[in-house]
């Protein structure tokens, strides 16, 4: 089982890649943010705030209105022995609200959803419980392009529930072109 989960994490990592890499004129960024879980079980058991980094694949020139989104999200924390680890491939649309090229801010919304891949060792109300699952994630996320390179955002992110624990959360972070294809 623990090596159908690693292979399926792997095609995951791999479609992400291989839908950033199949267009022309791409660019690959990298987010980094702060993700605030908003359960008070998942508060309690790894802090009130967490690092989140993620890979975010785009055209180099967004054109204005509904286009495709994709976004590789990786959640790790490690607080008194309590350890969860999540892979969050997402897939979606985004709506950019004028023209990236011209100067000042350009505002977007995205929706985005797809599988998200847990491993997590933790006690909560006194049981221990260390499993590695699959479920689903969703997320809402708004932000604004200051230039083709660099961004900001915001967004609400709903995951599956696991062992009576909720890892949803907000997160708002940067983001900032890494290179282009």
């Amino acid at each position: 089982m623990v090596m159908k989960i690693r292979w399926m994490a792997v095609l995951i990592c791999g479609l992400v890649a291989a839908s950033a890499f199949a267009q022309d004129n791409r660019t690959v960024g990298l987010q980094v943010g702060a993700f605030l879980p908003t359960s008070s079980a998942a508060q309690d058991l790894f802090g009130k705030q967490w690092l989140s980094v993620s890979l975010t694949p785009r055209p180099y020139d967004l054109k204005p209105g509904l286009s495709y989104s994709e976004n590789l999200n990786v959640l790790g924390r490690d607080n008194n022995g309590n350890k969860v680890f999540m892979l969050l491939p997402t897939y979606g649309a985004r709506f950019v609200m004028g023209d990236i090229n011209a100067k000042g801010m350009t505002p977007y919304v995205a929706a985005r959803v797809g599988p998200a891949y847990f491993d997590y060792s933790l006690t909560y109300q006194g049981v221990r419980h260390s499993t590695k699952r699959v479920g689903f994630t969703g997320h809402i996320e708004v932000g604004a392009w200051f230039n083709k390179s660099f961004r900001v955002y915001g967004q609400y992110n709903k995951m599956s529930e696991f062992d009576g624990v909720r890892f949803d959360g907000f997160e708002v972070g940067v983001a900032f072109a890494l290179f282009k294809f």
